[in-house]
């Protein structure tokens, strides 16, 4: 929980996936976090990206120094089941060497990725988290949960026939998790849900775990929060930021990696709240300086 000081801004910025470019562009536009500048940079900061590490270490050197000014939240590559799938793995094992540290660097990493909180809240009025919310979801589920025993379990990949999901380091803990599904469901849900034009809850069988919600499940979960908005990021899109249910309206979605993994044309974004008084204001597109280009 934070409360961003009158007059000021806070910048969240969504998914880097190793891609220190961007992180750079981002300060380059707001300038280094400070206690009147606070950022909340919301998962995924590592895989797919050459610079994951690189990514994870500023990020956490950022936290260190400023506790009360730079939030981290866990995104669903921040779960070693992901993140052993889709490169951060190889990336340390290159780095630093398996005989030479690179395993010892990628399990502190995996652990500390575990610890990371699944929310943000801002002023008390707008939620910043990676995924999205479902049609049971509190606030007090996402402080009291535990966090640290999750993990993307066979129970939540609804048949897809995906390979390898499952980390062999946490196979032996399925049995126990498939015990606490019901309990650890908003833990999936805040990592890998997303929006969707339909009202009501599906599984998401395109991502493989987690599900869609609609507006209605949105504005639901804002009612008995007592809160005014969602701000989330965990999917791409080509302006870099966008209100999936219309302008202003419950949720919007931020995303910061621009033309990500170097396969797509999009922008890069990061978003802008200034508070007056306790009041937030609604989030403002700020898009990265460089327009989209290959590469």
């Amino acid at each position: 929980r934070h409360d961003v000081p009158t007059g000021c801004a806070v910048t969240v910025v969504g998914d880097l996936h190793g891609q220190f470019g961007d992180l750079l562009h981002v300060l380059r536009c707001r300038g280094f976090p400070s206690p009147t500048r606070p950022f909340v940079f919301n998962g995924d900061f590592v895989d797919r990206g050459p610079a994951s590490v690189e990514v994870a270490l500023t990020l956490f050197a950022f936290q260190l120094l400023l506790p009360n000014s730079v939030f981290l939240n866990r995104g669903n590559h921040e779960e070693r089941s992901v993140h052993a799938l889709y490169g951060f793995q190889r990336e340390c094992n290159a780095k630093y060497a398996p005989d030479a540290g690179g395993a010892a660097a990628y399990e502190l990493f995996s652990e500390a990725f575990e610890h990371l909180p699944l929310a943000t809240l801002l002023n008390g009025k707008v939620l910043v988290l990676h995924g999205g919310v479902d049609d049971e979801m509190t606030l007090e589920q996402l402080e009291r949960l535990p966090r640290k025993e999750y993990a993307v379990n066979q129970a939540n990949l609804l048949g897809t026939g995906r390979p390898g999901l499952v980390h062999p380091h946490m196979r032996a803990r399925l049995a126990e998790i498939a015990a606490r599904e019901k309990e650890l469901r908003p833990i999936n849900s805040a990592l890998w849900n997303d929006p969707c034009a339909e009202p009501g809850v599906y599984p998401n069988r395109y991502r493989g775990t987690g599900l869609l919600f609609g507006a209605d499940v949105a504005a639901g979960f804002l009612e008995r929060s007592g809160l005014g908005l969602i701000l989330r990021s965990h999917e791409q899109v080509p302006e870099g930021f966008h209100w999936p249910y219309g302008p202003g309206r419950h949720l919007a979605t931020v995303f910061s990696a621009s033309n990500y993994a170097g396969k797509t044309l999009n922008k890069g974004a990061y978003a802008l709240l200034g508070a007056t008084g306790s009041r937030l204001s609604d989030p403002a597109l700020s898009p990265l300086p460089l327009d989209a280009a290959p590469g």
